[in-house]
């Protein structure tokens, strides 16, 4: 039986503390574009704690990087309109990402999972994930996509980061810092950082 935290544990924790507190101040005085923001980078976060504790790097399994931790942008169906995001692991490497393989929220133990109907009274959709409907979010640019998609991050227990993961995964390793530019209904803008030489993610004031 596990009787005490490691220190990593500890330091996510604290950190999860205050990113928790930050969105609950961010939700009662800001504008829905901040608090997208604030559950993005929160995501993000938890998506990179999640790659640094499960050791998925095994050269001798075929396709193993599929199941890193990957947090990805997505569009809803064209007859819905609008954009969400998961965080997953393709732990079965079949390139289909079900409720199962998603990673649970830390704010509301649900999964970050939504289908592309993006129906935020579905059961099994997580509400928070839908940007556009939650947020009024129209549009997400990712600079260091490298897929056909709006893009994603993906972690590996060592602190590297990819924007795409396939065959040749370490070529899809971010040399550059990766900006992630978000945009409401009225053009504002925020703008989130990730660090190619120390993996912070921060918000760009």
């Amino acid at each position: 039986m596990k009787k005490s935290f490691t220190l990593l544990e500890l330091i996510f924790t604290f950190m999860l503390i205050g990113i928790i507190s930050s969105v609950a101040y961010t939700s009662v005085r800001s504008s829905k574009l901040d608090l997208a923001t604030s559950r993005i980078l929160l995501y993000l976060e938890h998506t990179k704690y999640l790659a640094s504790i499960q050791n998925h790097y095994n050269k001798e399994e075929d396709r193993w990087f599929k199941k890193l931790w990957t947090f990805k942008f997505q569009r809803c169906r064209k007859s819905v309109g609008g954009l969400y995001f998961i965080v997953y692991s393709d732990k079965d490497m079949d390139g289909f990402i079900d409720k199962n393989e998603t990673a649970l929220d830390p704010l509301t133990s649900r999964h970050l999972y939504s289908s592309n109907w993006c129906n935020e009274k579905s059961a099994l959709n997580n509400k928070y994930v839908l940007l556009s409907n939650q947020y009024n979010i129209q549009s997400v640019e990712v600079s260091c996509n490298a897929t056909s998609s709006i893009g994603q991050i993906s972690f590996d227990q060592f602190g590297r980061i990819y924007s795409k993961l396939d065959s040749n995964e370490f070529t899809n390793e971010i040399k550059n810092d990766c900006i992630i530019t978000i945009k409401d209904e009225n053009e504002e803008e925020n703008r989130i950082k990730i660090s190619s030489k120390t993996g912070f993610i921060t918000q760009i004031e």
